[in-house]
């Protein structure tokens, strides 16, 4: 080919693309104009509610469309938006735009600079009707499923990468009505038990204006990141508070999220008191901050914060948290000085606990490997079933071993009532170490070691050991009663005493022993024969033996059927709640029947001739559990000797 033909055929060649791009062009513009005509507006309008009110008749819902002007593909504006059911309408929104970049679209993207609401407004709760399903034998999906779901629909590769710069509602009101409905249909439910009559005062006392919200919001879906992030603020009156969250979801569907609240003058306070029918602080804030990182399946929890209420506190009390899913570990921190009104003035409270887990043997003993590892054959054993319950194999899900330590210190305690702070000093103080073993094949075991309470006058330990066999030991002390004493009256002695637990979980027996060496009792008939130590009239106590001892439960049959069928079922889908159910089921086989019980009082020696050498046996049937407890006591024996 020469030179003068490929000159011609280039000639050509830009004539045929220009003449098509000015097509191109002229098809645009005449589009763009045909969109700006309202007869082409009403049909996209008609077309767009027709198709929304389609799918919402069928909870009985319909829209209405005012003013819609189209802009496309730069801005779409809706002057007003109407959400109505058979009584009318019960949502508004006004002034809708929403706004666009043109060129964005040639890149496959989506960018929206912003959208706009300047009111939204929820007068009433709707009169809805929720459909049937069709499909009632079809299963829900899990959690994991729906999130699956959800992340392969965002996630498609056909999808354009999607940014929103900013979601913004100007103003947004809310009724009081609205929650004075939910109130009363929350009452209704029995969620919150409280009267029809005091959601009234709810409505007017306190919720006499609208609540008031705004919000502004970004979000972001790129083929690598979906993240949205936003605050939400909520007004009532002269009281605010605001919400702050950051969502980030990865294509590995691991996540974070983020979560901050900050209410600075009490509002959501200042509503759980009002619906506690409890008296209003003038100061009480709360700061809190919520954190979570991972995936539904491992992940971990940080969380922390400040809160506040002149009513119970003397200045914030502070919270840390941690939590991991996988190994399962946490703890908890917790600071504050309280103030509970007619029980303690002042004073410092301090809690700590540790949350541990270990993989153990059937005896219990500690299995020591490597945390990745084991978390590689536990995550493969999962998914692992059994048609039936065998022998435990070294490839099976390993038992585990929880355990929560704890330590609660109550220092310069300050107690309203002069006796408490007699008995309790200023200083109390209780830890221990709480373990469950859950096992595969066995029921699971229960241990509380170590359990301590100091107090001034008060002292106590407590062992516990609960599987197939009970376990208790548990002793006290009291080595003073002068916290007893009264304007007119001293008492002098001290008591010792002792629970003692023993026998099967569906048949258990205890023994409840409380001895007082000396008691003496001194009472004066005016305040200063007191303070003179004169005229007293003295009362001596020796030897008291007060003896509770339960002998077991009235019933035919101590253990009920074992239902081998149901359990490897279980087991099937969850390793360690069979023998939970198991466990359970003995328990409930107890307490459904009367309690053996008998109550013995000893005494050698007691002044006044009110007896000396006496025994009161009684036994009685304490019934008040599971199916008998509207009935409490019945004396079936009183037997008094002298």
């Amino acid at each position: 080919m020469s030179s003068m033909q490929l000159k011609i055929w280039i000639k050509k060649f830009f004539r045929y693309l220009g003449l098509t791009i000015g097509v191109l062009l002229f098809v645009l513009f005449f589009i763009f104009i045909c969109l700006r005509l309202n007869f082409v507006e009403n049909i996209i309008k008609n077309f767009a509610v027709t198709t929304i009110n389609n799918i919402v008749s069928a909870y009985s819902i319909k829209i209405s469309v005012e003013d819609l002007e189209l802009n496309l593909p730069f801005s779409i504006g809706v002057e007003k938006v109407n959400v109505m059911d058979y009584e009318g309408s019960f949502a508004t929104l006004e002034s809708l735009n929403i706004n666009s970049r043109f060129l964005a679209l040639l890149k496959y993207k989506v960018v929206i600079p912003s959208i706009d609401v300047k009111l939204l407004s929820l007068s009433r709760i709707p009169t809805l009707t929720i459909p049937e399903q069709k499909d009632k034998d079809v299963p829900k999906k899990t959690i994991q499923e729906q999130f699956d779901f959800i992340h392969n629909i965002l996630f498609n590769s056909s999808l354009p990468s999607i940014y929103v710069s900013k979601i913004a509602i100007s103003h947004a009101t809310i009724n009081p009505a609205v929650l004075h409905a939910f109130q009363k249909q929350e009452a209704s439910k029995d969620y919150i038990q409280i009267s029809e009559e005091h959601a009234h005062n709810l409505l007017t006392n306190y919720f006499t204006k609208p609540v008031i919200i705004d919000g502004i919001w970004s979000a972001g879906l790129e083929k690598e990141l979906l993240r949205f992030s936003g605050k939400l603020t909520i007004q009532n009156d002269k009281k605010k508070a605001t919400l702050k969250n950051n969502i980030d979801v990865l294509r590995t569907k691991d996540f974070r999220f983020g979560l901050g609240f900050e209410d600075e003058q009490g509002l959501s306070l200042a509503i759980v008191k009002e619906m506690l029918q409890m008296p209003q602080s003038k100061k009480a804030f709360i700061d809190y901050d919520f954190n979570a990182v991972g995936n539904l399946s491992v992940f971990e929890i940080k969380t922390k914060g400040k809160f506040f209420d002149e009513q119970f506190l003397v200045e914030p009390a502070k919270l840390e948290a941690f939590y991991s899913s996988k190994p399962f570990k946490g703890d908890i921190k917790l600071t504050a000085k309280p103030i509970i009104p007619n029980v303690i003035n002042k004073g410092t409270f301090s809690f700590k606990a540790e949350l541990d887990t270990h993989s153990i043997t059937n005896e219990g003993k500690k299995i020591v490997q490597k945390e990745k590892k084991e978390e590689q054959v536990l995550l493969k054993n999962e998914q692992q079933t059994t048609q039936e319950i065998k022998p435990q194999k070294e490839t099976e899900v390993p038992n585990k071993n929880v355990s929560f330590s704890y330590k609660m210190i109550f220092d310069d305690v300050e107690y309203a009532q002069q006796n408490l702070q007699a008995f309790l000093g200023t200083k109390q103080e209780v830890k221990g170490l709480l373990t469950v073993q859950f096992f595969t094949r066995k029921l699971p075991r229960i241990l509380a070691r170590d359990v301590e309470i100091i107090a001034k006058h008060f002292t106590s330990k407590t062992d516990i050991d609960i599987s197939r066999e009970i376990v208790l030991n548990s002793v006290f002390k009291i080595d003073e009663f002068s916290f007893l004493d009264t304007e007119k009256e001293t008492y002098k002695g001290s008591l010792s005493g002792k629970i003692v637990g023993s026998g099967k979980l569906e048949n258990p027996k205890f023994i409840f022993n409380t001895m007082i060496p000396e008691l003496t009792i001194t009472t004066y008939k005016y305040k200063r024969d007191k303070r003179d130590n004169v005229n007293g009239k003295y009362l001596y106590l020796e030897d008291l033996d007060l003896k509770l001892e339960t002998k077991g439960f009235e019933k035919k049959e101590n253990v009920i059927p074992l239902d081998k069928e149901a359990l490897a079922k279980l087991y099937q889908k969850n390793p360690y709640a069979a023998p939970v159910k198991r466990m359970k089921e003995l328990f409930q086989s107890a307490v459904n029947y009367p309690v053996n019980m008998l109550l013995s009082l000893n005494a050698k020696y007691m002044q006044e001739k009110l007896f000396a050498n006496s025994k009161i046996r009684m036994t009685p049937n304490i019934i008040g559990l599971g199916k008998n407890e509207e009935k409490f006591i019945e004396f079936s024996d009183v037997d008094i000797k002298n």
